[in-house]
């Protein structure tokens, strides 16, 4: 048992650890387009509410230097997220032909 932080997807991939908790996003997908799929479970399937999480991050100091950029990517990052929950059969799509 132990915590092994964003490294946990790499350690189940590598077969290092058994299990991880993770939130169902794209290594779900990947893994089984890579034809190691993973077993998961919904958490709503056990009474925990679902989750839909997503992170933008960067550098600070990129950040103070491209304001305007970073600015134009946030917006567009919620343009395709709006996107993908009006059309998710077509957003998903999208994401699997972008990285296959």
């Amino acid at each position: 048992m132990g915590t092994l932080g964003t490294s946990a997807y790499e350690a189940l991939a590598n077969g290092r650890v058994d299990f991880t908790l993770e939130v169902s996003t794209w290594e779900c997908v990947n893994s089984t387009l890579l034809d190691r799929p993973q077993r998961a479970f919904r958490y709503a399937d056990y009474g925990v509410p679902d989750q839909d999480t997503t992170f933008l991050g960067c550098n600070g100091t990129w950040l103070a230097a491209n304001p305007e950029i970073a600015r134009a990517f946030v917006q567009a990052a919620q343009r395709g997220y709006e996107y993908a929950a009006n059309n998710p059969a077509d957003a998903a799509e999208i994401l699997i032909v972008g990285w296959v």
